[in-house]
Order: structure tokens, then sequence, then C-alpha cells
């Protein structure tokens, strides 16, 4: 909430029945809106909600994130507001890499379905939108609506998961997917069930870099079309971008 207060002008929270101290910390914040509810869990239900909820309050952008997660300390208002102004008028939602802190913050976890986390996490608000989910109990659903692939954009702000920091709640959440999940599904979960979790027989860290730059160096002649098509969607992922042009 701290992280999201510096760029967001409201913050809708949907609790659904915490027992700890949750609802007591919202209210700490003054841009949250806080509503709770006591119902059976269904993931594409109360993510339709919140979408809609965000939509009545004036949203024309929504950025979304889950409780164990924090946008980098890139994500300013000034940042924001770039995003929500783009280049490119196609552009109407942007693509975020997830990070796995595991085991405290010095690491990151790179190895199984950790590696390549991505996704759109900022998005336009216009009607008509669609939320997909292929799971009869809304779980593994996706947080945006449906996006063209040429309405996608990458940012390089970072969406830092400390939901496996500790080893404890990892093993809380395999546990809560093992036995909640009713129709595990490989293509949704990475596997036939949920304990690549929890198995560190192939695991892969990569100390966790507070602070990376990417560039890009690229030689280009009369490659006019296919460079524009590249700049479309990754020009807001570099801090910079240096062409060399041979006439």
């Amino acid at each position: 909430l701290k992280a999201a207060s510096k760029f967001a002008d409201l913050i809708v929270v949907l609790d659904d029945g915490s027992t700890d101290n949750t609802v007591e910390i919202v209210k700490r914040f003054s841009k949250v809106k806080l509503k709770i509810q006591h119902k059976t869990f269904n993931e594409k239900r109360d993510r339709e909600f919140i979408y809609n909820w965000a939509k009545r309050e004036g949203a024309t952008w929504i950025a979304t994130c889950d409780g164990d997660e924090v946008f980098d300390d890139r994500m300013t208002k000034e940042y924001a507001n770039w995003l929500m102004h783009p280049k490119n008028p196609m552009v109407k939602a942007y693509v975020f890499r997830v990070v796995t802190f595991w085991r405290g913050r010095k690491n990151i976890r790179v190895d199984s379905t950790f590696n390549n986390l991505a996704f759109n996490r900022m998005y336009k608000v216009e009607p008509n939108q669609h939320f997909r989910c292929e799971h009869p109990q809304g779980l593994h659903m996706t947080h945006a609506p449906e996006f063209p692939l040429e309405n996608l954009a990458w940012c390089p702000v970072r969406i830092l998961h400390y939901g496996y920091e500790k080893f404890s709640d990892v093993q809380r959440k395999f546990e809560w997917y093992q036995k909640t999940d009713q129709d595990k599904r490989p293509e949704l979960i990475g596997g036939a069930d949920y304990s690549h979790l929890i198995d560190e027989s192939s695991l892969m860290l990569r100390e966790f870099q507070t602070h990376n730059k990417l560039g890009l160096v690229t030689m280009v002649r009369d490659e006019e079309n296919l460079l524009w098509q590249f700049l479309d969607r990754t020009y807001s992922l570099f801090d910079e971008l240096v062409f060399v042009v041979d006439s």
C-alpha cells in the first residue's frame, strides 16, 4: 500500500475474510477504499467485482497486483502518468515482469515456472472488456481483461513478489492450492499438481539487482517498416535507445 500510494489516485481493496491485522493496516492509508466480504472462494467473481468497482469510482486506467506483490520504486506518479499517455496511441496496456524472492530478499528464483513470469498489470479502461478464465473455480485467471497483441507494450518496472520469501508461507500456499483446486490443469499450474512450488531439486537462484537499466543499441538500414513495428511495443521497455543509421 505504501508503494501503490505513490502513484495511484485511488486504491480499492477487497478483503475476503482476513483473520490478521489486514483491515487495520488498510485503514491507515487515506487513498484506500475497503470492502469486506465472507463468501466462498471464487477468484473470477472477485476480480470482476473490483474491476467494476474501480470503474464506478471513475478509473480511466487500472493497475493491479496481489496482496503479496509490490510495484518497484520506479513506479512513481510521474512515471505512471507517462505510461498513460503513450507515444503510440495503439498502446492500451502494459506487461510487467514478476520476480519472486526465495527464502529472503537477497535472491530471486529463476527455474521452472518462476523464470518467465510476465503479465498485463496496467491497462486502459474501455467499454465491453472481458476477463478470461479457464478454471471452474476461477483460479489462475488473468489480472486484466483481454487485449489484442498490438495493444500491449512492455514496461521495465518490475513487480516484486514476496509470497515465497518465507518457506513456511510457500508450504502454506502449496497446501492451500492442493486442497482448494478441484480441477488441477497442467497448462494453468505448470505441472500435474502444485509440488513445483516446494520442490527445490532443480532450484536456480539469481541475486536480485535493485536497479537495472536496460539500453538498446542497434544498427539499421532501410528497415523502416520493421523498425516501426518493433518500437511500437518495446520503446517503453528501455531507459535509452541508441540508433546507428548506416546511410
